[in-house]
């Protein structure tokens, strides 16, 4: 059965020796690819179909950038035709075991035939049922701190390039990326819409430019607030200005 719920992550996750060579080679684009394929992995059970081609279209990326991320790092192995990750697969199994406990101790508690216990194991068994239901809303909610963007998700949950823009976001939010909010992007007037997003992600494309590495320098730049009132208009003007 597929894993629709969440999953730990680590906070200093990239100061791994292997994290920091992937983004050095990379950028936080590749951040952002081998996070979607930790994912991938958890949702499957620890293991997907080694075919990179597959792969990249499911997450919307080129097919060599999926196969340098595999291949290139020691991030993952292949087993049998099968992608997958120790780590992964070590806490899966962690999390299997505790299930197992606790379906054996709530076995034992049934057995015993105490009414008082058994509706009290109903109770906690619809708690903690509301809670995965939820968990993948809370998910969101975790890097998703204002109005505006959880706005925006909702609006756009089944376009194209929701993930890429979820992505953006988590740079924006701190959950990826530097690990720290990009205050001065936050505090501008206007802040990125998905439609704008698209525009500003294809016009990065076409210069070549990591849109996650513009929003980092933007935020850095100490006259942002200053004379910028938008992450879109913004942006746009330092890509035109840059190619000149």
């Amino acid at each position: 059965m597929n894993d629709t719920y969440y999953f730990s992550h680590d906070y200093n996750s990239r100061q791994d020796d292997k994290i920091q060579h992937l983004i050095f080679e990379m950028g936080y684009e590749g951040y952002g690819i081998y996070w979607s394929l930790v994912e991938l992995l958890y949702q499957n059970g620890g293991y997907i179909e080694y075919d990179c081609k597959r792969i990249a279209f499911a997450l919307q990326t080129e097919y060599e950038k999926i196969e340098q991320i595999i291949n290139n790092f020691n991030l993952f192995f292949l087993h049998n035709n099968k992608l997958s990750c120790k780590s992964i697969l070590h806490r899966l199994k962690k999390r299997n075991n505790i299930s197992i406990k606790r379906q054996k101790a709530a076995k034992t508690r049934w057995s015993k035939g105490i009414q008082n216990n058994a509706k009290a194991m109903q109770l906690h068994s619809k708690s903690n049922a509301i809670k995965e239901r939820k968990g993948k809303e809370n998910k969101v909610n975790k890097y998703i701190y204002n109005n505006f963007y959880d706005n925006e998700i909702k609006k756009n949950k089944n376009e194209q390039f929701l993930d890429k823009y979820l992505l953006i976001l988590k740079l924006i939010f701190g959950v990826i990326g530097v690990n720290n909010k990009l205050d001065s992007i936050l505090k501008l007037q206007n802040q990125l819409t998905y439609n704008q997003f698209i525009n500003l992600y294809a016009k990065c494309q076409e210069k070549n430019v990591k849109l996650s590495d513009l929003l980092i320098k933007m935020d850095n730049w100490k006259d942002l607030n200053k004379k910028n009132k938008g992450i879109s208009s913004t942006a746009h003007n330092w890509l035109n200005r840059n190619n000149k």
